[in-house]
């Protein structure tokens, strides 16, 4: 035993020892990172990001940033304004990686724990060189991040003295093991499907005629799975950057077959974050998006996370789509009487789900105003109601109601709709009216 011991760390020895030599880069220019960028211009200023697959990132630096959990982001800044501005990484990623710290990951223990100079080098030229931005000008080089599956939330925050521009960018990660449904919002409805409100009480009384649950198949005549507890107001991009800041990550489409490296990410990866989730059915559709929210970043990233499907809706109110949909919260693995090896352990409050969900999105300042309606009857844990699991689930019968806007909102400036309150809250901890839509 003790000279397998030492024979592994002997080849983990030579292995951290490789020369520069061993690290071929290529030229960055020879490497076509930028035909999946993408650029938005405003206010003078014109901004291009672009995340590197896995093979890219190992051209251009000679390493594998991948096994470390480091993803290079491009950032492009080109000021064309009077304006001096300035480009802080930390608006990216809060807990980014200096070029130094990269590099010291590739030490070499047979050298005494030094970095090759020429590996540091390429990182620090090929890093992002935190400096001023004079008009005319155009500043660029990589960001180190910390990896992000699935879809990579890109915002480039500059700043200057007399303003601060916001760039927002989403990246598909498309090489790294995970497959991400995209879907056309566009497509799902014609304009002369949707139906619109403005009046308070049509709108409320069109969501308690919506159907109460979520399907197990797309027929309504499978039993009843979880119902509806969240709605959501707004357009595409004020929600899902909302949950992409707040760290939901859009899961894989779900599949019967679970390949070698599902498996394998499953009981081992802390980065199988966009784990699959089951097809349920509202509107006689699977969930057009899938996303959840681990709580651990471990081994059990998969078995303790918030959940969320979500469906566009045939409904507008005041001019902005309406969002459906149902959050859970896992809370462990079980075995049923079905014999799922992968069956979770819900959290039976469904109270206590929704009530995290309104807390996570305040926190992400897009929401301007929020609401409840009484749509289901109650449930408690005395008289639950039993899913097509055996699980038992109880609820107040509220739904909540999220109001998005792309301008942002300070907890203390959010607002209430007067409607249906929680029997948990009698009346809106504030009533600030604010500056609401009209």
């Amino acid at each position: 035993m003790f000279k397998k011991v030492l024979f592994l760390l002997l080849i983990t020895l030579i292995s951290c020892g490789k020369s520069f030599n061993d690290y071929p880069s290529t030229p960055i220019e020879q490497v076509n990172f930028l035909e999946h960028s993408e650029t938005k211009t405003e206010n003078g200023l014109t901004v291009t990001t672009s995340v590197l697959t896995i093979e890219e990132s190992n051209k251009i630096f000679g390493v594998n940033l991948f096994e470390k959990g480091i993803q290079p982001v491009w950032v492009e800044i080109k000021n064309d304004s009077d304006y001096d501005f300035i480009f802080l990484p930390i608006s990216i990623d809060p807990e980014f990686f200096a070029p130094n710290e990269v590099a010291f990951l590739f030490q070499s223990m047979l050298n005494g724990g030094t970095v090759h100079p020429q590996l540091s080098k390429r990182f620090n030229d090929y890093g992002y060189e935190l400096s001023k931005i004079n008009p005319g000008e155009t500043n660029k080089g990589f960001v180190y991040t910390n990896y992000d599956p699935g879809i990579k939330y890109v915002n480039v925050s500059l700043f200057s003295e007399e303003q601060i521009e916001s760039f927002v960018f989403y990246h598909i990660v498309r090489d790294s093991g995970h497959n991400i449904r995209e879907i056309d919002f566009e497509a799902i409805y014609t304009n002369d499907k949707f139906i619109s409100y403005k009046n308070e009480s049509d709108f409320i009384q069109a969501i308690k005629n919506l159907p109460c649950c979520l399907n197990k198949k797309d027929n309504n005549q499978d039993k009843d799975v979880f119902p509806i507890n969240f709605i959501f107001i707004g357009t595409d991009e004020d929600v899902f950057s909302a949950l992409i800041r707040r760290g939901w990550d859009v899961t894989e489409p779900d599949s019967d077959f679970w390949s070698e490296l599902d498996i394998k990410k499953y009981f081992t990866s802390p980065l199988f974050r966009t784990s699959p989730m089951e097809n349920l059915y509202y509107f006689g559709r699977q969930q057009d998006v899938s996303l959840q929210k681990s709580r651990r970043n471990n081994i059990d990233t998969i078995r303790q996370r918030n959940e969320m499907r979500i469906w566009l809706s045939p409904l507008k109110y005041m001019g902005k789509n309406v969002w459906i949909g149902s959050t859970t919260r896992d809370i462990g693995t079980d075995v049923t009487k079905f014999g799922d090896f992968f069956t979770k352990r819900i959290d039976p409050d469904l109270n206590e789900t929704r009530s995290y969900l309104s807390e996570d999105m305040a926190l992400s300042q897009n929401i301007n105003k929020i609401g409840w309606i009484k749509k289901h009857e109650q449930t408690t844990r005395q008289n639950p109601n039993i899913n097509y699991m055996g699980q038992t689930l109880w609820s107040d019968g509220h739904v909540l109601v999220l109001y998005f806007q792309e301008i942002p909102t300070s907890m203390t400036d959010i607002t209430f709709y007067e409607w249906d309150y929680p029997f948990s809250l009698k009346e809106p901890v504030n009533k600030n009216p604010g500056q609401v839509e009209n």
